[in-house]
């Protein structure tokens, strides 16, 4: 991007935000650094870089990941993770707007500032004054400090009882394909529901059932909407691509209140091993809402991969409710049962 490249980054401000270059930083109008994440933050410079223009999808791919061939939705996902740090949806946006068929637009007016002349105005007079000693002295023991804070509030995080947490209900939405290509509507239902069933008996959570939650499995679905929609406090959003005999999953828990990621990592497992990887995701999720999971949620029906998939075909066939569907669905039952 030009902006990395210069000898004299830019700064930029829109609406109340700064985007530092140099310090790859983007802070609110409180002066505080906003969460975001890499490529997040490049898909943004780029727009940011570019306001008012509609700019077609693999160009904003091609400068996010130049010489790398990625996914459209991986640029779906930075989409989605800016308009939750801005507070906005696809359907009313703030800045970043959506132009169907083409691409994006960053919709606010920006002003480039002069980066140097920031610097100087933020530089205190008085520290031209005192010793290099001094000034080492000074931020030895600010850093101290600040690691006793942080040291202090891991500990009453970890330490904190479970019912001071905020998040007390929970939506699983739909898993969705990463690549249209590879897609595996039984196996994605699969995972969503094993993850309802293993996290719905945890002591003190609210899970959504999944009758609540299918309707939600839109691709283009706002996964902050669909959690005030279902009345619950955070979401988990999740991705997956079957590849042969391996799984890819991307999964991200997201507060509602706001929009922010709590919690998010990929998984990659052997498809023989995709009832470890739904185990391991809610451990996960547990661990980080502070709940215990039920004994149940250890439990397996079976370790038979194709039975699994075969009777997820029969669970998609029958919920259509159509005399055809309902005897494949039967069909496929038979099948896993054998």
């Amino acid at each position: 991007m030009s902006s990395q490249n210069g000898e004299n980054p830019a700064i930029y401000e829109f609406d109340g935000y700064r985007l530092d270059v140099a310090k790859r930083l983007v802070f609110g109008a409180d002066g505080k650094p906003l969460p975001l994440k890499a490529k997040a933050f490049e898909t943004l410079l780029y727009l940011v870089e570019n306001p008012g223009r509609v700019i077609e999808r693999d160009e904003i791919m091609e400068a996010v990941w130049p010489d790398t061939v990625v996914e459209e939705n991986n640029l779906t996902q930075h989409i989605s993770s800016l308009r939750r740090l801005f507070g906005e949806t696809k359907d009313h946006p703030r800045f970043v707007v959506t132009v169907p068929g083409h691409g994006y637009k960053f919709a606010a007016e920006v002003k480039t500032l002069d980066p140097a002349k920031g610097r100087n105005s933020a530089t205190p007079e008085s520290d031209k004054t005192v010793p290099a000693s001094r000034k080492w002295f000074i931020v030895l023991a600010a850093g101290v400090v600040v690691s006793l804070l942080v040291l202090g509030f891991l500990y009453r995080y970890e330490t904190e009882p479970a019912g001071n947490r905020s998040i007390k209900s929970i939506a699983v939405l739909p898993f969705k394909p990463i690549t249209e290509q590879n897609r595996d509507p039984s196996l994605e239902m699969g995972m969503t529901d094993a993850l309802i069933t293993k996290l719905a008996g945890s002591d003190g959570l609210s899970v959504r059932p999944f009758s609540a939650v299918r309707r939600f499995g839109s691709l283009e679905q706002d996964v902050v909407e669909a959690g005030l929609s279902l009345g619950v406090d955070a979401v988990l959003d999740g991705y997956m691509q079957i590849s042969e005999d391996r799984v890819r999953i991307s999964i991200n828990l997201i507060s509602v209140r706001d929009s922010k990621q709590v919690w998010g990592r990929p998984f990659e497992e052997n498809l023989s091993d995709i009832f470890a990887a739904q185990e391991a995701i809610a451990e996960r999720v547990a661990n980080t809402l502070r709940v215990k999971l039920s004994e149940n949620a250890k439990k397996r029906y079976t370790d038979n991969v194709e039975a699994y998939r075969l009777y997820l075909d029969g669970r998609i066939s029958l919920v259509k409710l159509a005399p055809a569907d309902v005897k494949r669905a039967l069909v496929s039952f038979q099948k896993a049962t054998e």
